[in-house]
């Protein structure tokens, strides 16, 4: 954390001159924009420092790759709600200040043409970043850009973004960037503009060493935050390479873009370092702290928001949906009875007239109207209720833990508030009228994200412990992991055969590979001799490319991790059998056997009857789970049964859920994703990856052949004895595909799930299964309209 001056990267301006064409009406309008409270903008708002900024010195890295081909938009939320072409509109009003607009008032909306978006928008985000704008380069591969308000053609002001881009291949290379827009819809401005940039981007000075301290100095400011710092996330063995703005701001007060004010946030102790080390907190003549500045505005006030554009209403057919009755003279006679009522505030008493039933005899057989295009659920012809009454504790129970009997005794006070003589009915009743209606009630299959589709790339799996009694199960559950006599028996596959296979089966090249990481122990002479590899060239070629990658790196950090991924290969065990699956159905009702999925069923879980103990409920074998100190073998408490094995996507949307009738084991995961998905997810997130990624590969190797199986963030300090090759944050260094993931999404839903467990726990089974099933469409909706108004910046 010295304080060496840094570089100016006012050398930006210069190097985009043949770029950046800007007219001399354009200049002017900025000069005159410029807040007249400030005397030089371009040194403060650009990242351009003046002599008052500090930062460690560094000298600039070029290079040269080649261009990034533009990235397809993904597939709306919905044709109405998520327009593409908007996803940079931004309703939040901002503090800016003002860049020069187009000639137009309008000139800034953004079109619906990806040309259009990257001609008006593109162009004018990146002359605000030459001339007033902050632009840093902390490494070769890693950016800090100032954030753009699109609507009123700005920048905000002490909001900023970390942009990656890290290669996939030899000419493709892939980014990455912290924005929430990014992490919705895998697109946004600062991608489009690394893209088109990068050349110009490359030739800035890296302003921090190698390795990233924990916080690097960008600029000062005299807006409200004064120091910007980009600190890391999380330092030491967990370290996913991401960073989170922190400043410090003109009340005294630290600001993170990650934890706001929180006093536990582990990022400004960091900054609040540096910056006491470098006397930026402190008076140098007597030592003193500055002390906060409290008169005057925060910023300087930015031009008004511009309205949002009016959308075109579409076109409609007919809204009337509901089969028309027959003519009233064609129907039998009616009589009128009396029923009652209940509403979310009040009952009434009303009359209903109804139809003798002409199949049966019965005094009580009456067929009554629907009633449901008035709002009106008819339970008993006698015993009405509103849709809003019904829905409210849909709305209760899936925002708040809200057992029936609770609801029911606050329905009961509201009508006391309204007669005090006025009753409601018994729970007994509510709650079966409730069951009724939310099984009548068309929730529709949200199971699937809208972004990432019916079978995501990324999948992330989790145990929960939500389940009834174990005594209310019934022998008709059927989840994914159940087999009976006729599911298929594979005999090619025995514990004998699958226990420590080598992933290098053949002694001498792992003999060659073992000898060529001893030779590049040493860091003292690069590059480094290898010894014959033509072995390992013929048997496995692509690590014979990694030796030849290690003994030419110069960087110590990154040799180092290489090295290490070399070894555990060498010494890893892995198990590959070639066959196929077979296809099969299940279309038995979910409320039956529990097993609700978005995804339809695509073939049946076989048996593989030489592997010991593959049938048991649980992970009873502890010899195939290695040294790993995560093993468990059984989790039920006070007798329930073992909870649901739920699926997630990164955006916390659930994708399915089943029951699991004992205990969780790696069996639920493999046979969810072996029974329903046509083809496997190119990420399998996991708390128990480690031993979940033998499990499928000898089992189905060809089908989990493309499937990288890794420990999420949350838990990977559980697995002490694990290899780094199995952490999330440890591959996010190096593929910005993973370090988009949110990894703790499936923590996210289980806290939400936390809010039904004690319903659940005293419901028979069906009930459970439908309580479940409401409960995770309506979280999947909100996320889903959460995800649709970040899209389009409302």
């Amino acid at each position: 954390m010295s304080r060496e001056p840094r570089r100016s990267i006012g050398r930006l301006q210069e190097i985009t001159d043949t770029d950046v064409k800007v007219s001399r009406r354009r200049t002017s309008r900025l000069q005159t924009a410029a807040p007249t409270t400030c005397a030089r903008p371009e040194a403060h708002a650009s990242g351009v420092p003046t002599s008052s900024s500090r930062g460690p010195a560094q000298r600039s890295h070029r290079t040269e790759e080649a261009p990034l081909p533009m990235p397809a938009l993904l597939p709306p939320i919905a044709a109405a709600d998520w327009d593409p072409g908007r996803l940079l509109d931004d309703n939040e009003p901002h503090l800016a200040l003002r860049v020069p607009a187009q000639a137009s008032s309008n000139s800034l909306a953004l079109s619906q043409s990806t040309q259009s978006f990257e001609d008006e928008v593109v162009a004018d985000y990146w002359y605000a970043l030459v001339h007033v704008g902050g632009v840093f380069r902390l490494e070769p591969t890693q950016y800090v850009l100032q954030e753009w308000d699109t609507k009123s053609a700005s920048l905000k002001l002490g909001v900023y973004v970390h942009l990656v881009r890290l290669p996939r291949g030899p000419n493709e290379y892939g980014s990455s960037c912290s924005c929430a827009r990014w992490k919705a819809v895998n697109l946004c401005l600062h991608d489009i503009v690394l893209r088109q940039h990068v050349t110009t981007l490359e030739l800035l000075p890296i302003i921090a060493p190698a390795p990233l301290p924990p916080a690097v100095f960008l600029h000062q400011t005299p807006f409200r935050d004064i120091y910007i710092y980009s600190c890391v996330a999380s330092p030491g063995r967990y370290d996913s390479g991401k960073r989170v703005i922190v400043s410090y701001q003109r009340d005294g007060r630290w600001h993170c873009q990650s934890c706001r004010y929180s006093e536990s946030c582990k990022h400004k102790p960091y900054a609040a370092e540096h910056a006491a080390l470098s006397g930026f907190l402190f008076d140098g003549s007597d030592g003193t702290a500055v002390p906060p500045i409290e008169d005057g505005a925060d910023d300087v006030e930015g031009a008004l928001l511009v309205a949002v554009a009016g959308r075109d209403e579409r076109k409609h057919g007919c809204v009337s949906y509901l089969t028309i009755p027959a003519p009233r003279a064609s129907l039998p006679p009616t009589t009128t009875i009396r029923a009652v009522l209940y509403g979310y505030t009040s009952r009434s008493d009303v009359q209903l007239e109804v139809l003798a039933c002409p199949a049966c005899n019965h005094h009580r057989r009456l067929i009554g109207p629907d009633l449901g295009s008035v709002g009106i659920f008819n339970w008993s012809n006698t015993i009405l209720f509103t849709h809003e009454l019904l829905n409210a504790y849909t709305n209760a129970f899936t925002a708040s833990e809200t057992p029936f009997s609770a609801f029911c005794v606050m329905i009961r006070r509201q009508y006391e508030d309204h007669t005090s003589s006025m009753q409601f009915c018994s729970d007994e009743t509510f709650v079966r009228a409730w069951f009724a209606f939310v099984q009548l009630q068309d929730l529709g299959n949200t199971m699937t994200c809208p972004t990432c589709g019916p079978s995501p790339a990324v999948v992330i799996a989790d145990g929960v412990s939500l389940a009834t009694h174990s005594s209310k199960l019934t022998p008709h559950i059927r989840p994914p992991t159940y087999t009976d006599a006729s599911s298929e028996r594979v005999e090619t596959i025995s514990s004998y055969k699958a226990r420590a296979l080598p992933a290098i089966p053949q002694k001498d090249v792992r003999t060659v590979v073992l000898r060529c990481l001893e030779v590049t122990a040493s860091p003292l002479k690069i590059p480094v001799d290898l010894p014959d590899i033509s072995k390992v060239e013929h048997t496995h070629p692509s690590i014979a490319e990694l030796l030849r990658l290690i003994a030419k790196t110069p960087n110590a950090i990154l040799r180092r991790t290489y090295r290490n991924f070399a070894q555990q290969v060498s010494e890893a065990s892995t198990n590959a059998v070639n066959y196929c699956a077979a296809d099969g159905d299940n279309s038995d009702d979910w409320r039956i056997t529990g097993t609700c999925y978005g995804l339809p069923a695509v073939r049946t879980r076989r048996i593989y009857p030489k592997l010991r103990h593959d049938t048991d409920p649980t992970d009873i074998d502890a010899e195939e789970m290695g040294e790993c100190n995560k093993f468990f073998k059984t989790y039920p408490r006070n007798r329930l049964a073992g909870g649901i094995l739920v699926l997630w996507c990164t955006h916390s949307i659930c994708l399915g859920f089943h029951t699991i009738p004992v205990a969780e084991g790696r069996n639920d995961v493999f046979s969810a994703i072996y029974t329903r998905f046509p083809t496997a997810p190119q990420i399998v997130v996991y708390d128990f990856a480690c031993q979940l990624a033998p499990y499928c590969f000898v089992r189905e190797a060809r089908y989990f052949s493309d499937t990288r199986f890794l420990i999420d963030e949350l838990h990977a300090r559980d697995h002490t004895k694990c290899g780094q090759a199995c952490f999330a944050s440890n591959a996010m260094q190096y593929d910005e595909r993973i370090r988009a993931v949110n990894t703790s999404a499936g923590e996210c839903g289980n806290g939400g799930v936390g809010r039904i467990r004690k319903s659940v726990s005293y419901m028979i089974y069906e009930h459970a299964v439908v309580y479940t099933r409401v409960f995770m469409n309506v979280w999947n909706r909100m996320i889903t309209r959460r995800m649709a108004k970040t899209a389009n910046g409302t």
